[in-house]
């Protein structure tokens, strides 16, 4: 980042990139967080609605046809809680050693019941093209966001 993430904005923080040495089958059972401002019925919310927390589960998806178990993790709400329309681009996080990590960004659900899968790009298979990315607009490599 050529200007660090500033700290003097309540709410806001910068979350660091989940290394490219993780798998989506080794974060099975962690439990992240998803921030919401989608819908609660046919009203779409600019203000945040709910924080809700998803446990990976790859083994719940493992037989569906529209889940690659490389490049996506498969979320299931906590306690019936799900993301519904309008909360895709989500970021999924996960605190780890202190730190708070992005680990997802959420793609698409099947219902917004909380029965069923919610499913999510894993940043992680992604890593190599972000910091490359990053480098190639004159980014650093900057160990204080993970980047």
């Amino acid at each position: 980042m050529r200007n660090p993430v500033s700290t003097n904005v309540p709410n806001i923080k910068a979350l660091r990139l989940l290394p490219d040495s993780f798998t989506t089958w080794s974060l099975t059972n962690q439990v992240g967080r998803v921030a919401g401002w989608g819908s609660t019925g046919t009203v779409v919310s600019s203000e945040i609605l709910y924080q809700t927390t998803m446990t990976i589960d790859n083994r719940f998806c493992q037989g569906l046809s529209v889940f690659n178990p490389d490049s996506q993790l498969c979320l299931m709400g906590v306690s019936g809680s799900d993301i519904c329309s309008g909360d895709s681009g989500t970021p999924l996080s996960l605190d780890a050693g202190g730190f708070r990590y992005l680990v997802g960004v959420i793609s698409r659900n099947l219902d917004c019941s909380g029965r069923n899968p919610t499913f999510a790009g894993f940043v992680s298979y992604y890593y190599k093209w972000i910091v490359d990315t990053i480098a190639e607009y004159g980014g650093s490599n900057d160990a204080q966001y993970g980047v």
